[in-house]
């Protein structure tokens, strides 16, 4: 059989069931570029300091949310869409895709911020550490879990 984009699109949606397939794109998408460009501000905070990484990731996640808001809650983030579940606001299976979707997105924004970053830069790894995050590890997971949440 011949390849068009209406089969590709229509097989999308039987995928996603009652899921609309924007909204879906909105959380990959989303979460692609808070990944990319958050983690360039903080790849830039090596010479210019921690404001850099924390107003440019402030100021990404609020544009971002706005951009995502009408089109999927605005939720590029696991934690977010959880909280959404717990309290009844977000059904099951939309939070099923939302997750896959937010973690590919984080991962593929990753990954391409990798590739457009010189190698100079993975001598500073783009990871909050401490003594608290290497001696307890779990400790500081949950923490940034339950406050995210």
């Amino acid at each position: 059989s011949k390849f068009t984009f209406r089969g590709l699109w229509m097989s999308t949606s039987n995928l996603l069931g009652d899921v609309p397939v924007y909204s879906v794109v909105a959380e990959f998408v989303g979460t692609f570029l808070f990944q990319f460009i958050g983690g360039g501000c903080d790849a830039n905070s090596v010479s210019t300091g921690l404001a850099t990484a924390a107003i440019g990731n402030g100021l990404t996640l609020a544009a971002l949310m706005y951009a995502t808001l009408g089109l999927s809650g605005g939720h590029l983030n696991p934690a977010v869409s959880t909280a959404f579940v717990v309290t009844g606001r977000l059904g099951r299976k939309r939070y099923m895709w939302y997750c896959i979707a937010q973690v590919l997105g984080a991962i593929t924004g990753a990954m391409a911020l990798k590739l457009a970053l010189p190698p100079a830069m993975d001598e500073t790894p783009f990871t909050t550490t401490g003594s608290l995050s290497l001696s307890h590890p779990f400790q500081v997971f949950f923490l940034e879990f339950i406050c995210t949440f």
